[in-house]
Order: structure tokens, then sequence, then C-alpha cells
């Protein structure tokens, strides 16, 4: 029996086997594509976050150390300051002012650094009197300021390192995106060739957005 000019051809065995597999091929790729563009997504979150962290710690510890810097220089203006009186009162022979400066204006962590500077002076150093010479003094004064400064130095190339990541991941979850476009318009088409076309699209796209995936960090 006829079933007419235009009557609708029967699917052969073949062909829905070809059919289904082909849609639950789509099927697997839009799953992965979904994963990957989801963890990429929340990935480039996480690092733009900890770019937010590592701008603000940055930020922080140049500030502190502005703040030590200005407080070292205090403290070696002062302490410039005790010298020269001491140092007066050492030549006048005034011996009991030199006991008060000792006694009563030297701060105590710099009595070392001054008992060093006299023993100096008195072996006839010539620029033992000059405390600005004194490197191992001033180091020491200054590395707080110094070693808040590396601090802040190393949270800026985190926070750098941390935008680049959150930026890689931005383009992969674009490609990923891209590779779930593919994936999901197979079903708008009947033809096999263009199916398995899309297919292929979507399945390279993917396949280039996971050997990104595999070599960012991990937030």
């Amino acid at each position: 029996m006829s079933n007419g000019p235009n009557a609708r051809p029967i699917d052969t065995d073949a062909t829905s086997t070809r059919r289904s597999a082909l849609e639950m091929l789509a099927v697997l790729l839009l799953g992965l594509a979904t994963v990957a563009t989801a963890w990429s997504g929340y990935q480039s979150s996480q690092w733009s976050g900890n770019e937010t962290t590592e701008a603000r710690t940055a930020t922080n510890q140049r500030i502190e150390s502005s703040r030590l810097f200005s407080l070292a220089s205090q403290k070696v203006a002062y302490d410039a300051n005790i010298v020269a009186q001491y140092a007066q009162a050492a030549a006048n022979q005034q011996t009991k002012l030199m006991e008060f400066i000792r006694a009563n204006l030297v701060r105590p962590e710099f009595l070392p650094t001054l008992d060093a500077w006299e023993a100096a002076v008195k072996a006839g150093g010539g620029q033992a009197a000059n405390l600005f010479t004194n490197t191992d003094y001033l180091n020491a004064e200054f590395k707080p300021s110094k070693d808040a400064q590396a601090l802040g130095d190393a949270a800026n190339l985190r926070s750098a390192d941390a935008s680049r990541n959150s930026s890689d991941y931005v383009l992969v979850t674009l490609i990923t995106a891209t590779a779930l476009f593919f994936a999901g318009v197979t079903t708008s088409f009947k033809s096999p060739f263009a199916r398995v076309l899309l297919l292929a699209i979507a399945g390279i796209t993917l396949a280039y957005a996971a050997s990104r995936l595999v070599s960012l960090p991990v937030a």
C-alpha cells in the first residue's frame, strides 16, 4: 500500500540510532559546557575578590610605611638633637648635665648607639661625630618602614596576578558559553551534517577551553 507522494519517509533503525547518538552527544557537551561556564564564572569572581583584598592590603601597607618613615625621621631628628646637646656638655666637661641627658632625655633603645658614638669620639674617630654616617643605626630605625613597603609591594604584585587570573577566567567563560551555544542549537537543525558540524565546533571549542582551564590557578 502506497503512502502517497507527500508522505514522510520512515526513519530506518540506523537513522534513529544516529540521531539518538547525536542528541546524547549534544546533551553531554551541554552539560560539560554548563559546568565549565559556572566554574569559570565562580573562579573569576573569587580572583576578583582576591584582587580587591590584596589591593586594599597594598594601600594599607603603603600608608603604614609612610607613617613609620615619618616616625623614624622624627626619632632620628630627636636623637641627633640629643647627641648635639650631649656633645656640647661633654666639650664643656659638664658631667652632671651629661648624666642628666643620659638618664632623662636619651631614648633607652638609643643608649647603645650613644655609647658607641661616645667611644668613637674618645678614640679620635673623625666621622663618629656625625650620627647620619652610622648606617647600622639608620637602617635599624628605618627598617620597619622598609618592611611595610616590601609587604605593600608584594601585595600589589599579588593583586596584579589576581587581576590577570580573573581576566583569564572571564575569557574561558566566554569560550565555554560559545560551546554551550553551538551545542544548544543543534536540535534546531534537521540535517545530520549540520548537527555533526555544530557538535564538532562545540567539542573543539570546549576542548580549547578545557586546555586553558587546567593551566589556570584555583582561588
